[in-house]
C-alpha cells in the first residue's frame, strides 16, 4: 500500500512539473510569460529596440530575478561584459522567488546589444542612492558613469548589481566610473 501511495505521489509531482533530477534543467525561458503584467512585458520587450552608440537602458533587477554569481568584496567591485545569453547565464543565476517570472533579456536582444554589469559590495539598499549619469563611447573605451550615495548601513550585506544595456559593437575596454572615479574595468572582446 505504501509503495502504491508513493508511486501516485511521484506521478502527481512529475505531472505538475516538479523536477525529477533525471535530466539536466533547461535554461530559463527569456520570453515573457503570457500572464505577465503589461508594464513588465513592455519593459522586457523594450530591450529589443535599437540604441544609439552613446545611449543605454538600465537593467531592472526587479524584472529579472537573478543574483550575481561572482561576489564583490569590500572596495573591490566585479565588472563583466555580457554579450550573449550564455554570458548572462554564467554571470547571473536565477534567484529563488515564488514570484519569479523572468530571468534574462529576450534571446533576440543579444544580436545588437550587450549588457555591462557591475557587482558592488554594500551594507545598505542602494535603490534611492544610485543614479546612472550616462555612457560615453570612444574608439578605445566605453565608460558607464554613475553617482552613488550610500545611505546609513543596514543589518544586511548585499552584492548590489548595476547593469546597463548598450549597442554593439563595443570598444575594447569598458569602465565603470563611480562619483568621477574609475572603480572597475573589463575587456569587451570587441563584441
Amino acid at each position: 500500500m505504501r509503495v502504491l501511495i508513493a508511486a501516485v505521489l511521484v506521478s502527481a509531482l512529475v505531472a505538475c512539473g516538479a523536477p525529477t533530477n533525471s535530466a539536466p534543467q533547461a535554461p530559463p525561458n527569456a520570453e515573457a510569460p503570457a500572464d505577465l503584467p503589461d508594464e513588465m512585458t513592455r519593459e522586457h520587450a523594450a530591450l529589443l529596440e535599437p540604441l544609439a552608440p552613446d545611449a543605454y537602458r538600465a537593467i531592472n533587477f526587479g524584472l529579472y530575478h537573478v543574483f550575481s554569481t561572482e561576489r564583490a568584496q569590500q572596495g573591490r567591485p566585479v565588472c563583466a561584459v555580457l554579450d550573449t545569453a550564455e554570458a548572462w547565464r554564467g554571470a547571473l543565476q536565477p534567484a529563488a522567488n515564488e514570484n519569479s517570472r523572468l530571468f534574462e533579456p529576450p534571446e533576440a536582444s543579444w544580436r545588437d546589444h550587450a549588457v555591462l554589469l557591475l557587482s558592488r559590495y554594500v551594507r545598505a539598499d542602494l535603490t534611492d542612492g544610485l543614479r546612472i549619469l550616462g555612457v560615453h563611447r570612444t574608439a578605445d573605451a566605453l565608460e558607464v558613469s554613475y553617482d552613488l550615495s550610500e545611505p546609513a548601513p543596514s543589518n544586511g550585506e548585499f552584492n548590489w548589481p548595476i547593469a546597463v544595456q548598450v549597442a554593439k559593437p563595443l570598444p575594447p575596454t569598458i569602465r565603470f566610473v563611480e562619483n568621477g572615479r574609475v572603480v572597475c574595468e573589463a575587456a569587451s572582446g570587441g563584441a
